[in-house]
């Protein structure tokens, strides 16, 4: 029974341990327990000896046994020497017998019950003074809040002998269930945990281990258990069982994980936030910093963090920095923001935005700064060129028709009659109030303070107002300088301007500057990918299919007979059709694939990964059906069809060149056979490129023997539809096919790199044909000759061009050159040379399409150039279009204000040239005057041009 009371006695001091770490306090409890049970000390001895009585109650699982061991020092039964029968006994349930069963002190040693030992059958001599002790020691462990247990060490797989109520109501099982079974059925299948080997190594080798581990309820529910296990060792030194000790630790690993799981969005934030983010102490040395603003630097972590603040700032900062935190935490200022300069590693100053915030602790003392810093060099080199551009738009006013005012000291205004016009009054004299209230609410107070400010101060007045009417608002710039007149009176002097349509000009130009970027990857009508972004993807998605080795299909995609919706329709039903049809097109596809506007009614779609040809197959066929439902637009009810060209990667090509070139040639191959349908690329519709071939051949031999001819377009002033110039169109009468169209061979002369020999041929002849016509007498002003991308990048355009003035003789100031927005801003640099070098030379430039390309305003001024030529799409929308009317007005008035003129081409109506006269727009060209002349037309148009006055 000795054994048993041992393994009793030592769960109760680990229980102790594990819950205070009080040895001083097991230490007592034991020889109190050994005392009183020896009879060596009463239990009021034993308590004023060994337990002090506060010590005692501080301790609730002591003060719980209180009354037992009163009981235990007045019982009968310690005056009888215990004798135990050495025998094969386990420490189990039945060993612990309930309270019921021990209250009858009068119970012999006889009458121990025979259920007290469940497991193995006990012979105790005198079994009630033990099981009484043995009692008092389990109520202990069953008042315990965490669970315990003790399993038999000699028995096989060490099965729980005992465990109190805590442990049951933690795992859910009843004592019964858990009895006689290994603790490890709490961990189910769960057995990939580190604690386990831990475990296993400490009941190997009889040591104590603390460890944590995933155990699961009877529920299934899974809970965190802290456990520690104490081995029990008998008088021989063997471990004969082993105590654990279980803590429910659930809602901590909860909070832990929560912690981290902050942690870990903090760094994730820290870490790639766009901004650069440091922390810095309250002396400026630098704790911690992002990789942006390392970046931003120039530096490693490590030297930003080895860094002071003022090894990073220039000096004359640094007595201003110092000033913001001591500041700051003078006023203990949670947040403030301010621009500064900071120094990368290589000695270049730049500005930065730094909000700055300072740290304050648990007791609320500052112990640093977190620095929020973001690099504004770009915002700083916009600010600068907007301020360019408004030094350049006071300049040009000046040239402009103002009006005058002036405000005297009394408040009494006089106006000019241009500010009269422009304000339309009927007076030429007011009062300030009155002047005043013509504004809009807003723009009348800051008008009145700020006469008041340059009244008072000599401060100039330079305002931007607006006016409304209840049909019109109008902008007006006001500017005024104080002065004193001659009679020595106190006056304002100022100037006044409509600036309306500037105004709307310069807003729609930064709305235009501001999507440049998202224009230059996508459609503007459907909002597709367009033609650069969709061959950058197909880029990719061939070097994957090539490194993965899986197919690709290249799906071109044209409308049939969409051509005559716009005709019969207009361009605006035609739009809302594109609209609708390519919203249910690019449903037809993967998220993963791209459909893409190439232009007009073509669209392509890139399908990636498609190793069954059905697949490209169905989502051909899908298309087909989306496409060929009918579509409501306003009162129409509008049908098309689409004709498919398919092209495989790497079947029919390993470029994207080449895909599209197939996909092209089979898509025209469904054309030829009626439309609405889809067709692989096969080697019969190689044909076709067969006579591509041809005719490209053909055009080698044009070139040589001169088959290519001249037509000519008249372009007229619109003041007095004088002639000032005549634009060169090249044409090709083919000996065998007749008249062949610009649109079929300038592509394949483009592709074949002929263009650059046509066009010096087109240049010679020009100017030999402008020579000759300016000896016959004739005074066309100049011929306008359009160049290729390839002609101005890739070829000695300057050269060139010196050469036909010299070999012709013609002057300079008779001939124009003209380029495409998109050509211009290909090489930016490289073109403004270009220009310089041509514009030298004493001939005219100009920018064609203006409009349709992503030129930037600011390179725009770099170039030497001479006129702008609005693209006809612009035109053809003037009087339809609100949108394509205020952009034609304000190129019109942009370029004026840059000093240069204006041509609209493709005027057809005399609607037409009749807006574009009534916004100041300088030339015109188009059929509405003539259509392209040959040699002999022209000459006769020379005659006859000045009936066109008459239009």
């Amino acid at each position: 029974m000795q054994d048993n009371k041992e393994v009793i006695q030592q769960s109760l001091a680990t229980y102790f341990r594990q819950i205070n770490d009080l040895s001083l306090v097991i230490h007592l409890a034991d020889q109190c327990v050994r005392s009183i049970c020896s009879k060596e000390l009463t239990l009021q001895r034993c308590l004023n000896t060994f337990v002090s009585k506060p010590l005692f109650n501080s301790f609730p699982e002591l003060s719980a046994i209180e009354n037992e061991l009163n009981c235990l020092v007045d019982s009968k039964y310690f005056q009888k020497k215990i004798a135990l029968d050495n025998c094969n006994l386990n420490v189990c349930a039945s060993l612990l017998p309930q309270k019921n069963e021990i209250n009858s002190t009068s119970q012999s040693s006889e009458q121990a019950p025979a259920e007290h030992c469940a497991l193995v059958q006990i012979s105790v001599a005198e079994p009630a003074t033990d099981s009484t002790f043995m009692y008092l020691l389990s109520r202990a462990l069953e008042a315990a809040q965490h669970g315990i247990t003790i399993a038999d060490a000699r028995l096989p797989n060490q099965p729980i002998i005992y465990c109190n109520q805590a442990f049951s109501e933690l795992t859910g099982y009843n004592i019964g269930e858990i009895l006689g079974r290994n603790c490890r059925f709490l961990q189910n299948s769960d057995n990939d945990q580190r604690g386990i080997p831990i475990i296993h190594q400490a009941i190997e080798k009889g040591t104590e281990c603390k460890t944590v581990l995933r155990n699961y309820k009877k529920s299934g529910e899974m809970f965190w258990n802290e456990l520690t296990i104490s081995p029990v060792f008998n008088g021989s030194g063997e471990v004969t069982h082993f105590v654990g000790i279980q803590y429910d630790i659930t809602d901590q690993m909860v909070v832990e994980g929560a912690l981290k799981e902050s942690e870990r969005r903090y760094r994730t934030l820290f870490e790639t936030n766009s901004d650069g983010i440091a922390y810095y102490d309250l002396d400026g040395s630098c704790l911690d910093a992002n990789d942006t603003y390392c970046h931003m630097l120039g530096m490693k972590w490590e030297k930003v963090i080895e860094s002071n603040s003022e090894h990073v700032t220039p000096k004359n900062w640094h007595r201003i920095d110092a000033k913001i935190r001591n500041n700051q935490i003078k006023q203990c200022q949670h947040c403030q923001e301010y621009e500064k300069e900071l120094i990368r590693s290589n000695g270049e100053v730049f500005p930065v935005n730094v909000r700055q915030c300072l740290h304050i602790n648990e007791l609320g003392h500052p112990v640093a700064f977190w620095l929020l810093v973001r690099d504004i060099s770009r915002q700083k080199e916009t600010m600068e060129k907007l301020r360019h551009s408004k030094q350049l738009l006071t300049e040009t006013g000046k040239l402009a028709k103002v009006g005058g005012w002036e405000l005297f000291s009394d408040n009494t205004v006089f106006f000019t009659q241009e500010t009269t016009s422009i304000l339309k009054l009927t007076n030429n004299q007011s009062d300030l109030d009155t002047f005043s209230s013509m504004f809009h609410d807003e723009h009348s107070h800051l008008f009145s303070k700020s006469v008041e400010i340059t009244l008072d101060t000599g401060e100039p007045l330079d305002l931007n107002l607006r006016t409304e009417t209840e049909n019109n608002t109008q902008w007006l710039r006001l500017q005024g300088n104080r002065k004193v007149n001659d009679e020595g009176r106190t006056v304002i002097v100022g100037a006044i301007q409509d600036i309306t349509e500037t105004k709307v000009a310069q807003d729609k130009l930064l709305e235009h500057e501001s999507h440049l970027q998202h224009l230059a990857h996508h459609d503007t009508l459907t909002g597709l990918p367009n033609r650069l972004l969709y061959n950058d993807r197909l880029h990719h998605a061939i070097t994957r299919a090539s490194r993965e080795n899986y197919k690709l299909a290249v799906l071109l995609l044209d409308l049939d007979r969409f051509k005559n919706i716009n005709d019969s329709l207009g361009h605006e039903i035609g739009d809302q059709f594109l609209k609708c049809i390519a919203n249910r097109a690019n449903e037809c596809i993967r998220q993963s694939d791209t459909f893409a506007r190439l232009g007009g009614d073509e669209f392509v779609v890139l399908l990636e990964d498609t190793p069954d040809i059905h697949d490209v197959v169905l989502v051909a066929k899908k298309l087909l059906k989306a496409i060929s439902k009918p579509v409501q637009v306003e009162n129409h009810n509008l049908h098309s069809t689409a004709s498919i060209g398919i092209s495989l990667f790497p079947d029919n090509g390993t470029h994207g060149d080449e895909l599209l070139r197939c996909a092209d040639s089979a898509m025209y191959q469904v054309k030829e056979k009626g439309k609405n349908n889809y067709q692989f690329y096969t080697e019969e519709i190689n044909h076709r490129a067969v006579e591509l071939l041809i005719l490209e051949n053909d055009m080698h031999k044009a070139l040589e023997d001169q088959n290519f001819t001249l037509h000519y377009q008249p372009q007229l002033s619109l003041s007095d539809l004088s002639i000032i110039g005549l634009e060169s169109l090249v044409r090709w009468e083919h000996t065998g096919r007749g008249m062949i169209s610009p649109g079929d061979f300038i592509p394949l002369a483009e592709e074949s790199g002929l263009i650059l020999k046509l066009g010096e041929w087109v240049l010679m002849e020009s100017c030999r044909q402008a020579k000759e016509w300016l000896d016959m007498g004739y005074q066309f002003g100049r011929v306008a000759v359009n160049l290729s991308a390839k002609q101005f990048h890739r070829s000695d355009i300057v050269g060139q061009v010196k050469q036909a003035l010299a070999t012709f003789e013609l002057p300079a100031d008779n001939l124009e050159l003209e380029i495409t927005e998109g050509i211009a801003i290909e090489n930016i640099e490289v073109t403004i040379e270009t220009l310089k070098e041509l514009k030298s030379l004493g001939i005219h430039l100009a920018i064609d399409d203006f409009g349709t390309g992503y030129s930037s305003l600011s390179y725009l001024k770099r170039f030497s150039i001479d006129k702008l030529k609005i693209d006809k799409s612009f035109v053809d929308d003037i009087l339809t279009d609100e949108g394509g009317a205020a952009i034609a007005t304000s190129t019109i008035a942009l370029a004026h204000q840059m000093g240069l003129k204006v041509i609209a081409e493709g005027v057809e109506t005399q609607q037409q040239s009749d807006f574009l006269k009534e916004y100041y727009c300088d030339e015109a060209q188009g059929y509405l005057y003539s259509r392209p002349l040959t040699k002999e037309q022209a000459e006769a148009f020379f005659q006859s041009h000045k009936t066109l006055k008459n239009l």
